[in-house]
């Protein structure tokens, strides 16, 4: 499987620690220089087409990072398209790889595509809604909340889907949550746990810098609007978890969609087989 590893030029601490562990994990990568929020300047927002209502679910509005990372990912999911890849893992430069992430990548490659994109990590561990087993300890999951964007496979319907939606509304949130809206644009989106792939929590965040030349793009401006956005985020919360609460209903009853399984120990070969059988 392709991997692509979004890195910011001038952090060569992060690239090098990514190469270490994508070579010891005898994975093939390629990296891609993320967009840097530190050179957006706010004629770049009129060419992004940020949206208006960039602060629909977020008073705050959002920082330059957050727009250079939203970028940053959609340069990747064009390259996608532009490859003819089926699928790839992508990976942010502060991710720390589990052992056993080859086995999990050889293994999905042999699902049937019936998934868009298989998220291998999330930020705080949240608790999803089961689907069922994956196999080997394994069990898929819809996600609930935003969990970053660490570490996960994304198809190619998946590039585009995501590319669609971000086309249509403009650029107004950032791309974890993005990709937590995945019920609203039909993204066939899951969890697998337990997490091959981490967040280095001591590693310091590029994208929660703070901004040296504006604190956000886009601010409230009356005391209604304010409220209307407020009432916006309340009922969009109250849908999902309306939606959430239907959906882990059908699974409990077997009502709901059944993922297909794997076993590691047959699609894992040579040293990536050594290697996850050391990690149990």
């Amino acid at each position: 499987m392709h991997v692509f590893v979004i890195n910011l030029m001038r952090r060569e601490d992060r690239r090098q620690g990514m190469m270490q562990q994508l070579d010891h994990l005898d994975l093939d990568f390629e990296f891609v220089p993320a967009v840097d929020g530190a050179n957006l300047g706010r004629d770049d927002m009129v060419q992004y087409r940020l949206s208006k209502s960039a602060i629909a679910l977020r008073e705050g509005g959002m920082h330059q990072n957050e727009i250079a990372c939203l970028l940053s990912h959609m340069k990747v999911y064009k390259m996608i398209l532009e490859k003819n890849l089926p699928y790839a893992l992508v990976l942010e430069d502060d991710a720390v790889l589990e052992p056993a992430l080859p086995g999990i990548l050889s293994a999905i490659e042999t699902l049937p595509q019936v998934w868009d994109v298989i998220k291998l990590n999330s930020w705080p561990d949240k608790k999803g809604v089961p689907i069922g087993p994956a196999g080997e300890g394994f069990e898929w999951s819809y996600f609930k909340n935003i969990g970053g964007m660490t570490g996960y496979i994304v198809s190619r319907s998946g590039a585009e889907r995501m590319l669609d939606y971000i086309k249509r509304k403009g650029i107004y949130v950032p791309i974890d949550v993005v990709l937590s809206w995945y019920w609203r644009f039909a993204l066939r989106a899951y969890l697998l746990k337990p997490f091959v792939v981490r967040l280095n929590t001591s590693s310091v965040s590029d994208i929660r810098a703070k901004s040296d030349w504006l604190p956000c793009l886009v601010k409230p401006r009356t005391a209604d609007i304010r409220v209307m956005y407020r009432i916006r985020k309340w009922g969009l919360t109250i849908l999902k978890e309306v939606c959430f609460g239907w959906l882990g209903l059908r699974q409990r009853f077997g009502l709901g969609i059944r993922m297909p399984s794997f076993n590691l120990s047959g699609n894992v070969t040579g040293k990536r087989s050594a290697r996850y059988q050391e990690s149990l």
